[in-house]
């Protein structure tokens, strides 16, 4: 039967922090599906793993992926499907990578040891690693979310053991890496292991409940690894802010709105794989080292790129346009030092600083519950941003009202971020070079009116890739349980029974497992690992033999339980029926042949002369295929004693001579010469009705018992005189 659970994905909106709000969760895409996944790279398997593979420019190999050996996924190489993952796995590192640090390099780069740790962002400063255990505990709340974010590589000892605890999802667990992620052997990993970029291997005999992915890197499997898809969809809350509109005096970027990077006049150059979310253009000059990258634009389509066309010039126009507006703005706030940073936490306004200034460490922009709140930053000269700064934003402040400009009323200003530097605005060099090191996140633009810019190895989007807004889902299963008897239906045959489970609902369901409470059924085939939307599997199978109790029973009649896992991780459950739409239990019925027979012999003592004793016995037995209760023999011979009536049960094919009968021998029966006569055995059916059989000498007929007596008719004389008188 089809019972469907409804349940809504509709937006969640939860107070993370007091000053950082979230409106969506975490979703893959076009992922959701994929176990390991590659932007560029190989991928090689020679363990075992569950879901599907894929590599935008690279091979896939190993015995792993072989049907043969139990794979079932599907694998991807450069194809539709493997272009889109690349622009959902950008997508999804924006999102994770966006969401507020709560433990900002307050644990050590070392985590295990044995220890507990409780939910959170967890950002270090570098490279990290992992030995022995770590346990992640999520206090209760199957939401509960751990981020491990890596400004380097991320490397799991030998024997290393991640610990869910206290309703810990694995769905809700990532590993990030700013370089490669390598698990040595017999480690065991719960969550998702994501590098950007670098290799990603999991080591001998080593296990992981999660994903494998990364932007640029060879994924590996060693042989006796073994890795399965988490149960269920991530919950974490994400901010995500596609169409970000600015505040009338802010809306100055014209045909710059679609452009992430751009230069009037200079190179535009990356110097490793990146991902960038807008248009990239110069000029006058040449764009280059964005082959490997994840280019894409705000619908999710490959990203475009110009040089010296109409589209360039009117960029150039508008550029100086916004240059002028941002200087034609008041200046509210010129006392703040060159140096911006540091923890504080600014206001909205326009800064004004007459010469070089430098951002350090973080600053939070708070918006104060203002939508249209500005933030506009004015540097009379070159802007720098240090290594591993920070930019934040809260309480209504939103990057299109953010502005970062060098070269404010000078002749040049050049701006440079450091690395590891998370920017948050638009940021203009006027005159100068704008450039970005190493694995910087910018949500914003980078843009010059007359110098190069320079990207490596970071993320830079004027648009967060929002997924379609989540809709109502509907998950259900449902459950049809079939039977089918081998032979006649007797005692000792078998039934088969199919458990044919169809997934009626509209997501994608796991772990589909059949139970059964019936005793003697064993099940074959459960749980079915995936089930698509509208699929349907009759791989489950279960067999039971047929009992005595059935027999009396006249059939077996039960009902199976199907529960499969939602995309919340969920129980959908469904209560097996004739077909999709009931309950109806599943009747198998069997044929009753309730019957008895009766044999009556007899024994005499002595010769069989008058007062001799005849014994009778009483062979009752179960010839049918039912269990027969109350069997009594009666017998209509007067002077017949019966003993051992009744019988309390007995079981097909059984036979009993408890039943005994003594008779004395009559001088009518010498005169007749025998007796004659019949016993009639009378039993209890399974429907409590009487089963009878009048007595034979065997069991197929009804004949009399008979016991003769040898007659010998005699007479003596005796002659006697008595004489009258004396003779």
């Amino acid at each position: 039967m089809n019972k469907k659970l409804l349940f809504s994905l509709t937006t969640i909106c939860l107070l993370f922090f007091s000053t950082v709000s979230f409106s969506q969760t975490l979703e893959l895409g076009t992922l959701a599906p994929f176990e390991t996944f590659a932007g560029a790279g190989a991928i090689t398997n020679e363990g075992t793993s569950a879901g599907d593979a894929g590599t935008n420019a690279g091979i896939i190999s190993g015995a792993g992926f072989d049907s043969a050996s139990g794979y079932t996924g599907t694998t991807y190489t450069n194809n539709p499907t493997t272009v889109q993952a690349r622009i959902d796995l950008l997508r999804v590192y924006i999102h994770l990578d966006d969401v507020f640090v709560t433990e900002p390099s307050t644990h050590l780069p070392a985590f295990g040891g044995g220890e507990t740790i409780s939910p959170g962002v967890y950002s270090i400063g570098g490279a990290g690693s992992v030995a022995g255990a770590l346990t992640l505990d999520g206090g209760g709340d199957p939401n509960a979310f751990f981020i491990m974010k890596f400004e380097g590589a991320l490397t799991v000892g030998a024997g290393s053991k991640i610990i869910l605890s206290n309703e810990t999802r694995a769905a809700n667990v990532f590993w990030i890496s700013q370089g490669a992620i390598s698990v040595a052997a017999s480690s065991a990993i719960e969550g998702t292991l994501f590098a950007h970029p670098g290799a990603v291997t999991l080591g001998v005999n080593s296990t992981i409940n999660g994903r494998l992915f990364t932007s640029e890197g060879a994924v590996t499997i060693a042989a006796g690894g073994e890795a399965k898809m988490p149960v269920g969809n991530s919950t974490i809350p994400i901010k995500c802010l596609s169409d970000c509109t600015a505040v009338d005096a802010l809306d100055i970027l014209g045909s710059l709105k679609d452009f992430a990077l751009f230069t009037s006049a200079g190179a535009v150059a990356n110097a490793a794989t990146s991902g960038i979310v807008g248009d990239i253009g110069t000029n006058a000059g040449a764009i280059s080292g964005f082959l490997t990258s994840t280019h894409t634009n705000k619908d999710g389509t490959k990203g475009n790129s110009y040089t010296a066309d109409a589209v360039t010039k009117k960029a150039v126009i508008d550029l100086d346009n916004a240059y002028e507006k941002l200087m034609l703005l008041e200046n509210t706030e010129t006392g703040h030092t060159p140096a911006f940073g540091s923890g504080e936490t600014i206001n909205s306004g326009v800064y004004s600083i007459a010469g070089a200034g430098s951002l350090a460490g973080t600053i939070t922009l708070d918006g104060q519950n203002d939508p249209n709140s500005i933030f506009v930053f004015k540097f009379a000269g070159a802007f720098s941003v240090a290594a591993q700064s920070r930019v934040i934003l809260t309480n209504g402040a939103k990057r299109c009202n953010v502005f970062w400009l060098g070269g404010a009323g000078v002749a040049t200003g050049a701006v440079s971020i450091g690395t590891f530097t998370y920017m948050k605005g638009t940021v203009i060099s006027h005159g100068g070079a704008c450039t970005a090191g190493a694995n910087s996140s910018i949500e914003g633009r980078m843009l010059s009116t007359g110098g190069a810019i320079g990207f490596s190895t970071g993320v830079i989007y004027n648009d967060t890739l929002c997924f379609d807004e989540p809709v109502d889902s509907d998950p259900a299963v449902a459950l049809v349980k079939t039977a089918s008897v081998s032979g006649t239906g007797t005692l000792g045959d078998v039934i088969t029974y199919t458990f044919r489970v169809e997934n009626t609902g509209d997501t994608a369901l796991s772990d589909v497992m059949v139970t059964d409470p019936m005793s003697g059924l064993t099940i074959t085939g459960s749980p079915i690992t995936s089930l698509e939307v509208g699929a349907s599997s009759s791989a489950i199978k279960g067999t039971y033999t047929i009992t005595q109790n059935d027999i009396d029973e006249g059939s077996v009649t039960n009902s199976a339980l199907a529960t499969a896992k939602g995309p919340e991780g969920n129980d959908i459950t469904d209560t097996s029926g004739t077909t999709n739409e009931n309950d109806t239990p599943t009747v198998t019925t069997f044929t009753q042949t309730p019957t008895v027979a009766l044999v009556k012999t007899a024994s005499v003592s002595g010769t069989g002369t008058l007062g001799d004793v005849i014994t009778y016995t009483f062979r009752v037995e179960n010839t049918g295929n039912t269990t027969l209760t109350n069997v009594v023999v009666t017998d209509p011979m007067v002077g017949l004693t019966i003993t051992g009536s009744p019988i309390t049960s007995l079981e097909a094919g059984d036979s009993s001579d408890a039943i005994t009968g003594t008779y004395t021998i009559t001088q009518d029966d010498m005169d007749a010469g025998g007796v004659t006569n019949s016993a009639l055995a009378t039993a209890k059916g399974p429907e409590g009705n009487d089963i009878t059989d009048t007595s034979g000498t065997t069991n197929e007929n009804d004949t009399p018992t008979v016991t003769t007596f040898t007659q010998t008719p005699t007479v003596a004389l005796i002659k006697s005189a008595v004489v009258s008188g004396t003779g």
